[in-house]
């Protein structure tokens, strides 16, 4: 005895509005034979107290890096971003905030805050590396 198939036969292709399209298989994960990481490390907080050692460090490695020290904003992070490519850090960036200055050199002022400096924030490739922090290796 044979098994007939109880109702209409669905389509095995399928179809819409009559047409055959094509269905693409599921796609899995996709692996990365090189992954990169992203990494942040702060230089500067912006809320912390540093020592006059240390800000004549960082000074220094800004300077070293073509950024004037004078126009960087101390109560803002300065931070050092960058990749991870094969256990090397790559495109590193110091990311900081630098006061917004006229011709003449004076703060322009924030309109949201008049009290307040206008801040633009900025991305420099690090061309110098910041030294190490003598107070961490001893």
């Amino acid at each position: 005895m044979s098994e007939e198939p109880i109702g209409p036969m669905l389509p095995t292709e399928p179809t819409v509005h009559g047409m055959q399209i094509n269905v693409l298989p599921p796609k899995g994960p996709t692996v990365v034979p090189y992954p990169i990481d992203r990494f942040v490390t702060t230089v500067i907080s912006g809320d912390d107290e540093i020592s006059e050692e240390q800000r004549l460090r960082v000074c220094a490695w800004l300077k070293a890096n073509g950024i004037d020290p004078n126009e960087v904003c101390a109560s803002e992070p300065i931070t050092i971003e960058g990749r991870i490519y094969q256990d090397k850090k790559r495109h590193q960036v110091i990311c900081f905030s630098e006061y917004h200055l006229d011709e003449t050199g004076h703060r322009y002022a924030d309109p949201r805050k008049l009290d307040t400096a206008m801040l633009i924030q900025r991305a420099v490739r690090q061309k110098v590396a910041l030294e190490p922090d003598p107070k961490a290796s001893a």
